[in-house]
C-alpha cells in the first residue's frame, strides 16, 4: 500500500497496483487552456497637482484564458417566439434572381411550435411577393416560397429540441438543397426568379408573429452568388467569416451587428438579445510546457511639482510567444488633471479616466475616458468633471474613475468618478469592481478622490486614495496634506494634490495578475515570487511583480 501526499491533501491507503480513479489520473496533467481563469489589473493613475483631480483606476479584465477577450463557445441571439426578431431593410443584397445563393446558421430550438423561423424575406401582407425563407421543425427544414417559386422538397430527418444544429439552404443552378449538420436532407428543382423587391429580411420570426417556435440562432450568414454547399460536408467548428459574396453575417458578436463588409443596419424587435452561448466546442488543448510572461503595471508616480498632470499608470500584460491567439493588455489608469492660473485640464484617458482638475470663472472640464468605453471591450469608466463657478470661487476637481465593466454590470454603473459639487469639495473616486477569483469577494481598481479647491483664496484639502475596499474621497475644509496613494496590488488611483509644497499628489496603486485553475491539475512552475495558495478546490497564483508561469505535467494526486 502507498501513501501519496502533497501540501494540500493526502490520499491514504491507495495501492498503485489498483490503478488510479479517473479524477486522480487527471492530476497528472497540466490544465487545459480553457480551465484557467485570470484577472489582470493595470496600475492606477496618479492625481494631478495644484487643485488636482483624482487618478483613474487601472484597467480591469477578468476572463478565462482560452480565447482571451472572446467567448470560446461563440455568441448567439435568443428569440422567444412571440415578437422577438431582427429586421433588415429591403436590399439588393437579398434579391437573388436566378443566381446561386446560400443561407446558413446554427440553431438551438427550445420549442418547435409550428416552426422556429430562421430566415424569411417577407413583409406583413406581402401577398404574392416571391418570398423565400426557412424554418426548423422536428422533421427537418421547412422552406416557405410563393408566387412562381413554389418548391416541393423530398426527404426528412429527425430534429430534437435543446441541442445545436447547423442548418443550410443552397441554390446551385436550378437545384435547391437543404442540409442539417452537413448531411443532405432534401432537394427540389426550380428555374424561377427570386426577386422580392421592397420586402425586408426577418430573422427569428415572421413580421406578423406567424411562427411560434423559439430558441437561439448563431452565426447566420447569407451568401449571394455562391452555393457554398452542394454535397455532404463537415459543419463549421469555429465562427463563420465573411467569405466572398457574403451579403450578411450576424448573430455571432457580443452585440447585434452585421459583420459582413456591407455593415448593414439591423433593427432589434421585441426582446431579442445576445447571450454568451454558442455551438462551438471549447479549446481543450493542454497547456503543458506553455509559458506565460507576466508584466505588472506600476502605479503612476505622484509628484509635488505644481501645475502638473498626474502620470498614467503602467499597462499590465499576460503574454505568450506561442500557443495563444492574442495577448492580454490591461491599460493603465489615467492621471488626474490640474488647475493653475486660469488654466485647467481634463483628466487623462486610460484604463479608467482620471478626474478633471479644479476650475473657475465658469470654465468646465471633463474627466478622461475609460479605455474602450462604452464598447464591449471596456476596461474602466470615465473620470468625473470639475465644478465650475463664476466669480471669485474655484471648484473641486472631479474624482478619478473606478472599477471596470464586467458582463454582470451595465456600462457606467458602477465606476464613473464623481464630479466636484461645490467650491472646496472635491469629487469622489468611483468604487472598484468586485471579483471572487481569490475565493472570496474582493474589490479592485477604485478611483482616487479629487482635492478640494479654493474658495475666496483659501486653499482647502487634498484627495484621498482609492482603497482596497472603497473609493477615494475629496477632503474639503482641512489643512492641505499629501494626498493618499492607491494601494499596492489593487490598481487603485491616487488622490489629487493641492499646490506644492502644501500637498503632493498621491501615486496610483500598482497592478496585479491573478490566475487560478482546478487543483486536480498539476502545479505550475513560476518566477517573480507570486503568492500561491489553495482555496475552494483551486490553486491560485497572485503576481504583485513581473514574472512568469509555466504549466507542466507533474505527478500530483488529490482527493
Amino acid at each position: 500500500m502507498a501513501i501519496v501526499s502533497n501540501s494540500a491533501r493526502t490520499i491514504r491507503n491507495k495501492s498503485f497496483a489498483d490503478g488510479l480513479l479517473p479524477q486522480y489520473q487527471a492530476a497528472l496533467l497540466a490544465p487545459n487552456i480553457s480551465s484557467i481563469q485570470y484577472l489582470a489589473i493595470a496600475g492606477g493613475g496618479a492625481g494631478g497637482v495644484t487643485l488636482g483631480g483624482g487618478g483613474g483606476a487601472g484597467g480591469f479584465i477578468e476572463r478565462y484564458l482560452a480565447g482571451l477577450n472572446t467567448n470560446i463557445l461563440g455568441n448567439s441571439v435568443y428569440f422567444d417566439g412571440s415578437g422577438d426578431r431582427l429586421t433588415l431593410s429591403a436590399s439588393a443584397n437579398f434579391e437573388f434572381g436566378t443566381g446561386d445563393f446560400t443561407i446558413e446558421c446554427w440553431a438551438y430550438p427550445i420549442s418547435f411550435g409550428n416552426g422556429f423561423t430562421l430566415y424569411i424575406n417577407y413583409n406583413n401582407g406581402g401577398g404574392g411577393v416571391p418570398r423565400f425563407g426557412f424554418s426548423l421543425n422536428s422533421t427537418g427544414l421547412t422552406v416557405d416560397t410563393t408566387s412562381g417559386l413554389a418548391l416541393t422538397f423530398t426527404g426528412s430527418t429527425t430534429v430534437n429540441t435543446n441541442q445545436w444544429y447547423h442548418c443550410a439552404v443552397t441554390r446551385s443552378g436550378s437545384t435547391f438543397r437543404t442540409f442539417i449538420n452537413g448531411s443532405l436532407v432534401s432537394t427540389a428543382t426550380s428555374s424561377a426568379t427570386y426577386t422580392p423587391t421592397g420586402h425586408p429580411v426577418n430573422i427569428g420570426d415572421y413580421p406578423d408573429d406567424f411562427t411560434t417556435g423559439y430558441g437561439y440562432i448563431s452565426n447566420l450568414r447569407v451568401v449571394k452568388g455562391t452555393a457554398v454547399y452542394t454535397s455532404t460536408f463537415t459543419p463549421p467548428t469555429a465562427p463563420l467569416t465573411a467569405i466572398a459574396n457574403t451579403s450578411l453575417l450576424t448573430c455571432q458578436s457580443p452585440t447585434i451587428v452585421d459583420n459582413s463588409l456591407n455593415a448593414l443596419t439591423i433593427t432589434v424587435n421585441g426582446g431579442a438579445s445576445v447571450v454568451a452561448n454558442g455551438p462551438f466546442s471549447p479549446n481543450v488543448t493542454s497547456t503543458a510546457n506553455l509559458t506565460l510572461s507576466i508584466i505588472i503595471g506600476a502605479g503612476g508616480a505622484g509628484t509635488g511639482v505644481a501645475s502638473s498632470q498626474g502620470a498614467n499608470g503602467g499597462n499590465t500584460l499576460i503574454y505568450s510567444p506561442v500557443g495563444l491567439t492574442a495577448n492580454v493588455i490591461a491599460v493603465g489608469g489615467g492621471g488626474g488633471g490640474y488647475y493653475s492660473a486660469g488654466v485647467q485640464t481634463n483628466g487623462s484617458n486610460g484604463g479608467s479616466g482620471g478626474g478633471a482638475g479644479a476650475g473657475g470663472s465658469g470654465q468646465s472640464r471633463s474627466g478622461g475616458s475609460g479605455f474602450g468605453y462604452p464598447s464591449p471591450t471596456q476596461q474602466g469608466n470615465p473620470g468625473g468633471a470639475n465644478f465650475a463657478q463664476d466669480g471669485n470661487g474655484a471648484a473641486g476637481g472631479g474624482g478619478g474613475a473606478g472599477g471596470a465593466y464586467s458582463p454582470a454590470v451595465p456600462p457606467g454603473a458602477p465606476g464613473v468618478g464623481g464630479a466636484g459639487s461645490t467650491p472646496g469639495v472635491g469629487g469622489q473616486g468611483a468604487t472598484g469592481n468586485f471579483s471572487s477569483i481569490l475565493g472570496y469577494a474582493r474589490a479592485f481598481a477604485a478611483g482616487g478622490g479629487a482635492c478640494g479647491a479654493t474658495a475666496g483664496g483659501t486653499l482647502l484639502g487634498s484627495g484621498n486614495e482609492g482603497t482596497i475596499t472603497s473609493s477615494g474621497s475629496g477632503t474639503p475644509n482641512s489643512s492641505p496634506t499629501p494626498a493618499g496613494s492607491g494601494n499596492s496590488g489593487s490598481g487603485s488611483g491616487g488622490g489629487g494634490g493641492n499646490a506644492s509644497p502644501l500637498g503632493n499628489a498621491g501615486s496610483g496603486g500598482s497592478g496585479v495578475v491573478i490566475l487560478r485553475y482546478p487543483d486536480t491539475f498539476a502545479n505550475a512552475t513560476v518566477t517573480g515570487n507570486p503568492n500561491v495558495f489553495y482555496r475552494q478546490r483551486n490553486v491560485i497564483y497572485r503576481f504583485y511583480q513581473s514574472g512568469s508561469i509555466t504549466f507542466a505535467d507533474v505527478p500530483r494526486y488529490l482527493l
